[in-house]
């Protein structure tokens, strides 16, 4: 597939997933937490050996969400781009295949990072909602991984 191609397919998911975040998610919240989808997108690139992809859902994604966000403009890229390199800086030095099993572990570790930054910032931690909070992430980022993972081709990476 061409590269031009498949950067604004990549685009138009991260809108996508961007306006079903803000627009769609809250009608599907547990204890009022959904899961980032767009993180998890970042999660999922990483974890598929996609860097690039993931550092542009990252920032794109982010972006946008800043746009709509009541924290300061700029916080969720800051954010996801931290929590999208230590991702990969960690899956690079400590995980050399990363199998459904693994990919479910460093969904957990990365959606724990990713809610106690934001539980902190809104002044609200609740231990029995954080938990369902990774459990709710770990679900749709591990659709998202195999989805992912079949979808793009190893050696267009």
């Amino acid at each position: 597939m061409n590269r031009q191609f498949k950067n604004i397919i990549n685009l138009l998911i991260i809108f996508l997933l961007s306006v079903a975040q803000i627009t769609l998610m809250p009608y599907f919240s547990i204890l009022d937490l959904w899961p980032n989808l767009i993180f998890l997108l970042a999660v999922s690139f990483i974890l598929i050996g996609a860097e690039r992809e993931a550092y542009l859902t990252a920032s794109f994604g982010g972006l946008i969400l800043d746009l709509v966000s009541p924290i300061f403009f700029g916080f969720n890229v800051l954010v996801m781009m931290f929590l999208t390199g230590l991702t990969q800086l960690l899956t690079k030095k400590l995980l050399s295949d990363i199998n459904f099993f693994i990919a479910g572990l460093v969904y957990i570790v990365a959606s724990l990072l990713f809610n106690l930054v934001f539980s902190f910032t809104g002044h609200q931690f609740d231990w029995l909602a954080l938990n369902i909070g990774i459990v709710y992430s770990l679900i749709i980022g591990l659709i998202m991984f195999y989805t992912l993972n079949n979808w793009y081709d190893r050696r267009e990476l």
